[in-house]
């Protein structure tokens, strides 16, 4: 079992990563998102919004919550290590591929979405 000190430095670590990867897509403004001004906007303009929309879920949201879940796992796969907790280990390890299953997942979903938009535009 892990003790209190080693509950709290695991919170504590985990709540860093989080606080980080959460202001990460801060730093995108929606003028790179939209390709016109509004007054000016064409039909094409739609699928160029399309894109930037999706490339924006894949890069911003995406990666940075894929990296917290697989830091997660990684964290608690460490755990048992302090703790002697076999539990822990296979909790890790099951976040880890499931983080993995997750993402390729979504790669794969981008990928077909992406191919019909240059296809269609």
């Amino acid at each position: 079992m892990m003790t209190k000190k080693q509950s709290t430095i695991l919170l504590v670590i985990f709540c860093l990563l989080f606080f980080v990867y959460s202001f990460a897509p801060l730093n995108v403004s929606a003028a790179g998102l939209i390709p016109c001004s509004g007054l000016d906007c064409q039909p094409c303009h739609i699928f160029s919004l399309l894109q930037n929309v999706l490339n924006f879920l894949w890069w911003y949201i995406s990666m940075p919550l894929a990296a917290l879940f697989l830091s997660y796992g990684g964290l608690l796969m460490v755990v048992p290590g302090f703790s002697g907790n076999a539990k822990l280990y296979d909790k890790g390890k099951k976040v880890i591929t499931n983080a993995l299953l997750g993402l390729v997942i979504i790669f794969f979903s981008w990928l077909a979405i992406d191919t019909i938009i240059k296809a269609i535009a």
